[in-house]
């Protein structure tokens, strides 16, 4: 793998600073598994080992180097990649290496086409309110209240409480979810039995 990789350090085009710490950790690669070899026919001499704790440590701190030296200057591109007619276009900057956008170029917003759509954003539904029959309130109390708290007419507010005693239930308002919370506490307090769902 060492040979390997001086092969293609010294094939490829590549930045001076990249070389010299690749070259570096390649070295201590290699001296470190002489270390190993040499550790083993000793048999794990104490100095050899210390000696290959120390090549452990180096080998780490070379190789982080030359990350960082390829993270911060890529390896451009060869003679054999094509040519876009840009001859100072083809080495990629570090924060665009893996995108492949050139240096120099700049991102020109393009237009999307939306797709055409005969959707339509329906509305919020509203919240309703609605008084539950109960077995305690009397027919002419329920329509006081509904024309006392909403402001119905006498006929509307009847038409209302007939709804609630022969069909158990009434929708008595809508709107807001904060305006259904306020009639529904406020015909609690008034004693009827009153809940609210969102509208569908």
């Amino acid at each position: 793998m060492t040979l390997a990789s001086q092969f293609a350090f010294h094939h490829a085009n590549v930045p001076q600073v990249v070389l010299r710490r690749g070259r570096m950790f390649i070295e201590v690669m290699a001296l470190q598994g002489a270390l190993g070899y040499l550790q083993y026919f000793l048999h794990d001499a104490a100095w050899v080992v210390e000696l290959h704790l120390a090549g452990a440590t180096t080998l780490w701190i070379t190789g982080i180097g030359f990350y960082l030296s390829l993270h911060r200057h890529p390896l451009e591109a060869t003679d054999s990649a094509p040519s876009s007619g840009h001859a100072d276009t083809v080495a990629l900057a570090p924060d665009r290496a893996m995108t492949g956008i050139p240096i120099g170029s700049t991102a020109v917003p393009t237009e999307v086409e939306r797709p055409e759509t005969h959707e339509v954003a329906a509305p919020e539904l509203p919240w309703l309110v609605i008084v539950w029959n109960d077995p305690i309130n009397l027919m002419s109390y329920v329509t006081y209240v509904f024309q006392k708290l909403f402001g119905y007419s006498r006929g509307k507010a009847h038409k209302l409480m007939l709804d609630v005693h022969y069909k158990g239930r009434a929708v008595v308002s809508s709107g807001p979810k904060e305006r259904a919370e306020l009639d529904v506490a406020r015909l609690h307090q008034h004693g009827l039995w009153a809940t609210m769902e969102h509208g569908g």
